[in-house]
């Protein structure tokens, strides 16, 4: 369900706005970009494929990784831009971005004038500006989905409802029979853990999380979406809670998806090739419950992630790497 953003390979512009990037300071200088980015390991692999790519084409470049799992990533970016040591590159979030914007602590990307974005939707370039400046360059969109691991419904032989038009109800109710069929430790869903999934939440209930300035959800949305999660670990369809915080911090590959103990779990759509190869399990994204029969409209896209340059950054070859991951066709998804 990843958006592939339109690109450019060989793009005449791309090539002479990543040349006059390295000329104007580095020219033909060693140069070490540092580059940090969360994932599991099938990110970590797409990412390095691209960075060995930036790193042939610019060979006095080179880049410095850094990288973790979504649990640990923020805690360290923090505490390296509390200290004034943030890496060059950043890979970031739209739950993240405007709170590191605010606290001047990324560049305005629409301030160099070097680096391209002619084959990027405005629409979708505009997912990346807060207070009107352009803080991350947006690389892909997801949207958020019911991620289901077919072989496990299959063994323990509890059908799926339709899910064109499954209520949250019928979802709860299919999810605790999963339960009931599945040996022990085993449970039909796990409760919703993503920013993401509460805004689709909101919209169903005619809200939105944050306007321009502020969380602006209702109290009596929010309740209702917490009341899911107690109602589903106390009804069997979800791990009790103590089981839930500890497999927060886990990496990708020892989740109860990926070790085939949850029939299905709420994601970002981008994550269904990491899930699929660390499960070896067939996996189908589907649609998520809606409190009104599988109306769609509330579903939308938000950028997969941006990448973003530290404002502590002195390298011109930032502006370039950032015009590289938004030019190259080897970034899509």
């Amino acid at each position: 369900m990843t958006i592939q953003i339109r690109r450019t390979v060989a793009s005449a512009t791309a090539t002479l706005a990543l040349a006059l990037a390295l000329a104007r300071s580095d020219g033909d200088d060693p140069v070490t970009l540092s580059v940090t980015w969360w994932g599991g390991d099938a990110r970590h692999s797409r990412t390095q494929e691209v960075l060995d790519l930036f790193e042939e084409k610019y060979p006095n470049i080179t880049i410095e990784p850094e990288f973790s799992d979504w649990s640990g990533y923020w805690e360290k970016l923090a505490t390296a831009t509390a200290g004034g040591n943030a890496p060059d590159v950043i890979q970031m979030d739209q739950l993240y971005l405007a709170s590191y914007a605010s606290r001047d602590s990324l560049v305005d990307l629409g301030s160099l004038p070097e680096l391209d974005t002619s084959n990027l939707e405005q629409s979708v370039l505009d997912m990346g500006k807060s207070d009107n400046a352009l803080y991350g360059m947006p690389i892909s969109t997801v949207a958020a989905g019911l991620l289901v691991n077919r072989d496990l419904v299959e063994e323990v032989g509890v059908p799926l409802p339709d899910m064109s038009t499954w209520s949250w109800e019928e979802f709860e109710v299919w999810a605790q029979d999963v339960t009931k069929n599945s040996p022990a430790g085993t449970y039909g869903t796990g409760i919703m853990t993503y920013e993401f999934t509460l805004q689709n939440f909101a919209r169903q209930h005619g809200d939105e999380l944050f306007d321009e300035e502020t969380i602006v959800i209702r109290q009596e949305t929010m309740a209702n979406f917490f009341q899911l999660a107690l109602d589903w670990t106390t009804g069997g369809a979800a791990p009790p809670a103590s089981a839930t915080a500890e497999s927060a911090g886990l990496p990708l590959d020892q989740t109860p998806m990926a070790t085939g103990n949850a029939a299905a779990i709420f994601v970002p759509s981008t994550t269904i090739t990491a899930y699929t190869a660390a499960s070896g399990a067939e996996l189908e994204l589907v649609p998520l419950p809606t409190p009104d029969a599988g109306v769609t409209k509330y579903d939308y896209f938000k950028p997969g992630m941006y990448w973003s340059i530290s404002s502590r950054s002195q390298h011109p070859a930032a502006d370039a790497f950032i015009s590289h991951m938004a030019n190259s066709i080897a970034t899509a998804g």
